[in-house]
């Protein structure tokens, strides 16, 4: 069953400091994309903050073109638009730092959560969701949506006939968690890691470090191929570099870096 979140209980859950620069909460039962909503909307001034959360998305995107599909009822869809004070060429490692900010949040509910480089989030295992971060073009810097997709409740045999050997299988936060979620004070939640993530990245547009990465490393230690337009980089992952850049020790021996791309555990 499709129903929408409630805008007045998620309100009220978000933090002080969101509030005051909340312009607009927008809830739907479904939706074509929340991003495309957000897109489409009005650029925020500086500072200020646009959030557009659905039940359901008929026309969910991920990175590359990928497509995010859940039944209604089984997730969250949320995108989060902003205006940060950081030109085009230093806002694509936000992607790192919101994961960071995510993958704590889900921690602090009781979910083991990991993040998988560059916009994954991982318990167990399994893909509970994903980030996706546009930019548009603002005179006073850089005008984002952040989108979010989570796997909250997968229905019974969801991902049994999964066959893509080279991503991970779905997973469900109510499962990491252990109880029943709460999904409006998910996206509350959620809302907010989001805000102190940007309010962070406009103050210094940086990564997240390496030692703030380490400890929620899904790759680490791993043997993976980052496949990226007309290359591959095989090898095991070691981290991140101080850019953000994923770290891959080859079969030489020799540590090279990958800016971007799609990771494929081998």
């Amino acid at each position: 069953m499709t129903t929408a979140p409630s805008a007045e209980r998620i309100r009220d859950a978000l933090s002080d400091a969101l509030k005051a620069k909340l312009i607009a909460l927008d809830c739907y039962a479904a939706i074509g994309s929340t991003n495309d909503e957000l897109m489409a909307a009005p650029v925020p001034a500086p500072g200020e903050v646009r959030v557009a959360i659905a039940d359901h998305q008929t026309a969910g995107r991920g990175r590359s073109g990928k497509t995010w599909h859940l039944p209604p009822g089984a997730g969250l869809c949320l995108s989060f638009a902003t205006t940060l004070p950081v030109d085009a060429a230093r806002i694509a490692p936000l992607t790192l730092s919101v994961g960071v900010a995510l993958t704590n949040a889900l921690r602090a509910l009781g979910a083991d959560a990991m993040i998988k480089w560059p916009n994954d989030l991982v318990h167990d295992g399994h893909k509970l969701g994903g980030i996706l971060v546009e930019r548009r073009n603002y005179p006073e810097g850089s005008s984002i949506v952040i989108g979010v997709g989570l796997n909250v409740q997968l229905p019974p045999g969801f991902g049994d006939n999964f066959d893509q050997p080279a991503a991970l299988p779905p997973g469900d936060i109510t499962t990491a968690v252990g109880n029943r979620i709460d999904r409006d004070m998910l996206a509350a939640s959620v809302s907010n890691a989001l805000h102190e993530a940007c309010v962070a990245y406009a103050k210094t547009a940086r990564p997240p470090s390496p030692d703030d990465w380490a400890p929620i490393d899904f790759l680490q230690g791993r043997r993976i191929t980052v496949e990226s337009p007309g290359k591959a980089l095989t090898g095991t992952a070691q981290g991140i570099a101080a850019s953000g850049a994923l770290c891959v020790s080859d079969d030489s021996g020799k540590t090279k870096t990958a800016d971007s791309g799609s990771v494929r555990l081998l």
